[in-house]
């Protein structure tokens, strides 16, 4: 699970900046 730690990270970054990007364009 340790391992899962920084891809979570990303995953997490990922999809905060596809989500605020979305509200942008909309």
């Amino acid at each position: 699970m340790k391992n899962y730690g920084i891809g979570g990270t990303v995953l997490k970054w990922f999809t905060s900046y596809l989500s605020n990007r979305s509200q942008v364009i909309k």
